[in-house]
């Protein structure tokens, strides 16, 4: 990892698991996780600044005695007299390495490791997304801190708790979120296409977000109003539950057979206009993910493109985005007057507006939504955002949306991507 020569020093500091991970003791040889945790982390950039591979790095003061620990260890001798040695050498070459940096970054968790040295200005960022009891941990562990700052958007992701009773009694409430009265906001964006950015900031932070965008970008002529780069392709598919595999066994999911085919080929159009690279589907579901990455991997060649959730998708940004919604039914099964039961039922994760905020924030030049109108209209965030693209002439049946390129350039050889009339060899 490079940084630039006035950056203050840095180092990575991991908590003691995912170092085990990569320098494992005797007992977790063979460990299940280590081969993962290799894979996620042993990258030349991490190494670069990361504390369990500096202090190993040759000319360091114990680094010879560390490796041959490791070597030692490596072919499974195991006495625990050398495994107390070594964790008190870890714990030495720790101190003498890190009072050589300014900045330390971890995890909450790893902030409690006793060998890293009280800091005098503690910062907590996403703190939206971190548990009260995490975000406590930073704190309790450096009391003599003279500041402390909490960075974050507890109108985005909040901490994710699985147990409903855990989140009714209030650990879902970020400390973050506690203390947001009294926050400083942040009111300038700099990603999004300030019609992207229009309905999020009149819905979720009351019209402050000021669009900060120094240079302006050409909208290409395919969207059904060309001063708005949003839409939302409406598909009545029909929805499935099944089940996932995760890390943590196997969970209940959704999918959309129809919202995928429309994904992929909205996705195959844009590719299709060179200019138009950095693309991402995202959907709250991991089962349609699964869906469009299979489908993708076996229709195309094309590798530049991201498939995620939307959780996974906080921090990232794409130069077009592709939400699918996957939530659908029939008309005539929707009811009229909806029950809240009802809709947390029938719309589930779409309705919740924090990760709506996520999603309709990833993208920098465009926005395509897809999605069953008429099932949407159940939801007052939902209906907000229809009527809008509605009054712009920003919805669509997803079918007549993006036209094949091919087909552009013949009927009308101006409305290319980013063509003018006074366009000049180059």
């Amino acid at each position: 990892m490079k940084l630039n020569s006035a950056c203050p020093k840095i180092i990575r500091v991991y908590g003691e698991s995912q170092e085990r991970n990569i320098f494992p003791l005797p007992r977790f040889l063979g460990n299940a996780s280590m081969t993962r945790g290799y894979e996620l982390q042993d990258k030349r950039e991490y190494k670069d600044i990361a504390l369990h591979y500096l202090i190993r790095k040759p000319g360091r003061k114990y680094a010879d005695e560390i490796r041959e620990f490791d070597e030692r260890f490596q072919n499974n001798i195991h006495i625990p007299e050398n495994i107390s040695k070594y964790q008190k050498l870890l714990k030495e070459a720790s101190a003498e390495e890190l009072k050589n940096y300014e900045i330390i970054l971890c995890t909450c968790p790893a902030s409690t490791n006793s060998r890293l040295l009280h800091g005098s200005l503690v910062i907590i960022d996403e703190c939206g997304m971190c548990k009260e009891p995490e975000c406590l941990l930073p704190l309790l562990n450096h009391p003599h801190a003279r500041q402390v700052v909490l960075i974050g958007d507890h109108k985005q992701l909040q901490p994710i708790v699985k147990n409903r009773t855990a989140a009714e009694k209030g650990l879902q409430t970020s400390l973050f979120e506690r203390y947001g009265e009294q926050s400083f906001m942040l009111n300038k964006q700099y990603r999004m296409h300030e019609s992207i950015c229009h309905f999020p900031s009149r819905h979720f932070y009351q019209n402050k977000l000021i669009t900060a965008i120094s240079k302006p970008v050409q909208i290409p002529q395919f969207w059904p109003n060309t001063s708005r780069p949003v839409v939302f392709c409406h598909v009545e598919g029909a929805e499935r539950s099944l089940s996932v595999s995760t890390e943590e066994g196997n969970e209940s999911s959704k999918s959309n057979d129809l919202e995928m085919k429309e994904a992929v080929r909205i996705f195959r159009e844009l590719r299709s206009m060179r200019k138009i690279s950095q693309i991402c589907i995202l959907s709250q579901y991991k089962a349609q993910c699964h869906l469009i990455e299979s489908e993708l991997r076996k229709t195309t060649d094309d590798e530049n493109y991201k498939v995620c959730t939307v959780v996974s998708s906080q921090g990232n940004e794409w130069d077009f985005v592709i939400l699918s919604l996957v939530r659908s039914m029939p008309e005539y099964e929707i009811e009229k007057n909806p029950s809240i039961g009802w809709c947390k039922r029938n719309l589930g994760f779409i309705s919740d507006e924090h990760q709506i905020n996520v999603a309709l924030t990833r993208a920098k030049h465009g926005l395509i939504i897809i999605g069953n109108k008429n099932l949407l209209q159940c939801d007052k965030m939902w209906k907000s955002l229809l009527k809008e693209y509605q009054q712009n002439n920003c919805i669509v049946d997803a079918l007549t949306f993006v036209p094949s390129f091919n087909r552009m350039k013949q009927n009308n050889p101006q409305k290319r991507f980013g063509a003018t009339k006074n366009r000049k060899n180059v």
